[in-house]
């Protein structure tokens, strides 16, 4: 949805876009989500099940960002760790910026 209110789906002209916010928000170490809909019919409701035939041709309503901090524990077992010796690894579902935004010392 376009900031005048019009309903446009996101096509070539507008995913750059969109994924160069997704890119500037995760390289903050911040969560991201895309909020999006779409006018489902009767015959949508049928297959409802099926996940890919739902979550098509949808129009992006915007993106949520969200920062989930760290415990604050975490930079002191992670200092220990590094003193012991030990390499740290960090696994997350979340986009790989977001990941390693934490472990960036300019945040």
């Amino acid at each position: 949805m376009l900031a005048d209110g019009h309903e446009e789906p996101v096509g070539t002209g507008h995913a750059g876009h969109v994924a160069a916010a997704v890119q500037e928000y995760a390289g903050q170490g911040l969560r991201v989500l895309a909020v999006a809909m779409r006018n489902l019919t009767a015959a949508d409701s049928a297959a409802a099940r099926d996940r890919d035939a739902v979550e098509r041709d949808l129009t992006l309503l915007g993106l949520v960002a969200m920062f989930d901090s760290p415990r604050p524990e975490v930079a002191g077992a992670v200092a220990r760790c590094h003193e012991a010796g030990m390499r740290v690894h960090v696994v997350s579902g979340d986009h790989a910026l977001t990941g390693s935004a934490p472990a960036d010392p300019r945040h």
